[in-house]
């Protein structure tokens, strides 16, 4: 998995770690739901903290600095073709929920 974006803003109170993936249209509901499961399946992964207690912390904490968020970090969808009406962009976000589900 590999961001577009990473925002990391260590300290911010309200989002100090933002992942970005940004579309340009050419990409289908299958190829970004795809991606929205890629991120869950790289957000999960869990590695050895190499203490002697065995205790594992997810990757991304590894990399990234620590939020004071449970689970995940958020990551934002940009879509930058533009989409004629509201209601097509709502259907596009609800397919790729329902197939990354």
């Amino acid at each position: 998995m590999r961001a577009d974006m990473v925002f990391a803003v260590p300290g911010h109170e309200v989002m100090p770690l933002l992942f970005v993936e940004v579309g340009n249209g050419a990409e289908g509901l299958p190829v970004v739901a795809d991606k929205v499961q890629r991120y869950r399946r790289c957000f999960a992964r869990r590695v050895s903290t190499g203490t002697s207690n065995r205790r594992e912390v997810a990757l991304w904490r590894t990399v990234w600095p620590a939020t004071r968020r449970d689970g995940c970090p958020p990551v934002a969808l940009v879509f930058t073709k533009s989409v004629v009406r509201v209601g097509e962009s709502v259907a596009c976000v609800n397919g790729i929920v329902v197939s990354s589900a």
